[in-house]
């Protein structure tokens, strides 16, 4: 029906980016943002708390879009249309006995734990579980993705595991530095440089993660000679330029930012937002791609 074949990629996409949001802002207010002069340093104050109620948001949209994905993945794997008869009890029996539906259930409630904990936690501690809590809640994510009912499944899911952390932790601290920005103050260069140096290891995460899932692609090496190797060997070259590029324009812009150029700041916000777009349209593009021929050639994952 149409409420499944619109609503599964919509509701989908609101569970992902509610999941990166949530991600992001944790482990931003967690590793990058210090306490604000005269506060106690253990607990939630400032900015780091304005990044927690973001963080709330982020989890009540997960939770809420796990909720509705068991429903619609359910219609779409079962040809049953949402609100027929008995259509209820059945993705109620999905989700308790079929494998996919519980892991739904894992997600939501892991990410339900988050956005009670992000309502009530006041201390750094609870920061610190919160963010380790949410970064597991992605592993339900990985089970139900597009590398999950593939060959080669162990390897395929683990790397996507490393993929949505790398995603989830550089864009979603982006959304959150950008929303605080204007209220840090003289401590933005500080933080600005400290998210800098995770977004360029979370990039080199989520390089690293789409190359290796491409392997899994090409059944031998001798592959590597054909179309699809050339290619894959371009979009590498490509991905380290632009990685490249991005780091030195980086460090002329975070020099800038700790000199007090709020203007600065906003374009190394968009220089951000151009690298993670680039590196997840080649790797879209790679996984696109169809490779060489072969009993290897096994999984898609993309960037």
């Amino acid at each position: 029906g149409t409420i499944t074949r619109v609503g599964l990629p919509v509701v989908q996409t609101l569970r992902d980016l509610g999941a990166m949001l949530t991600v992001g802002t944790l482990v931003l207010a967690s590793t990058c943002v210090p306490p604000e002069p005269g506060d106690d340093e253990a607990r939630i104050t400032g900015v780091r708390a304005r990044l927690v109620a973001v963080a709330q948001l982020g989890a009540t949209a997960w939770v809420a879009m796990n909720g509705l994905l068991v429903a619609l993945v359910y219609s779409d794997a079962s040809g049953s249309a949402v609100g027929a008869r008995g259509f209820l009890q059945e993705a109620i029996f999905f989700a308790r006995s079929y494998e996919l539906g519980q892991y739904l259930l894992w997600g939501a409630g892991l990410s339900a734990v988050v956005a009670l904990g992000c309502a009530t936690a006041s201390r750094t501690a609870t920061l610190g579980a919160l963010t380790v809590v949410s970064l597991v809640a992605l592993w339900p994510v990985a089970l139900t993705g597009h590398a999950a009912g593939t060959l080669s499944h162990d390897e395929a899911v683990s790397l996507q595991m490393f993929h949505l952390v790398g995603i989830g932790v550089w864009g979603g601290g982006l959304v959150g530095l950008a929303f605080v920005g204007a209220r840090l103050g003289p401590t933005l260069g500080t933080v600005a440089r400290r998210y800098s140096t995770l977004a360029g290891w979370c990039a080199a995460l989520v390089t690293v993660s789409g190359l290796a899932g491409a392997w899994i692609r090409v059944p031998d090496v001798a592959s590597l000679v054909s179309s699809y190797g050339a290619l894959l060997g371009l979009k590498l070259t490509a991905i380290v330029v632009l990685l490249l590029a991005g780091l030195w324009q980086r460090r002329s812009l975070l020099a800038q930012v700790a000199a007090g150029r709020t203007q600065s700041f906003w374009r190394l916000v968009v220089l951000e937002v151009l690298v993670l777009l680039t590196a997840a349209g080649l790797g879209v593009a790679l996984g696109r791609t169809d490779p060489p021929e072969g009993d290897g050639a096994s999984t898609t994952l993309t960037l």
